[in-house]
């Protein structure tokens, strides 16, 4: 188990800036340290992947360090890496956290069953292409 202390304390004397980590750990933050924006002052770029972003957690964010940019990349276990990227801004309007639109050199559609493209707002299966694969 990581103490979140000691990752703040190597986080605000190491001066980071940015920082990429699971939503996972990002809540255990949240929730066991009330003053994490004073903390660290320095870190603006807050990154998180490699698991769903629940709209909770966000919004916990969003309260917590209203003045950091918090970005969701997502990416299947099919890809090397993330596949797409949204930048959380306000949330009251929505159901969950968007996943984004694809990063540089990547490719993302929504198919049906017969791999064909599905319209705006309708379920269908990620496809990816491009140089993340």
């Amino acid at each position: 188990m990581i103490d979140p202390e000691l990752l703040l304390d190597l986080l605000a004397g190491e001066r980071v800036t940015r920082i990429v980590l699971v939503p996972t750990l990002l809540r255990v933050l949240l929730e066991h340290i009330p003053d994490l924006d004073a903390r660290v002052p320095m870190l603006k770029l807050w990154t998180v992947s490699g698991e769903y972003l629940p709209l909770d957690l966000a919004k916990d964010f969003r309260t917590a360090l209203p003045t950091a940019a918090l970005l969701n990349l997502y990416g299947s276990s099919e890809v090397a890496g993330d596949a797409t990227c949204y930048q959380v801004g306000e949330l009251d309007d929505l159901g969950t956290v968007p996943i984004g639109k694809p990063i540089a050199n990547a490719r993302v559609y929504i198919l049906d069953d017969f791999v064909q493209p599905v319209p705006v707002g309708v379920p269908g299966t990620l496809y990816v292409g491009g140089d993340c694969l």
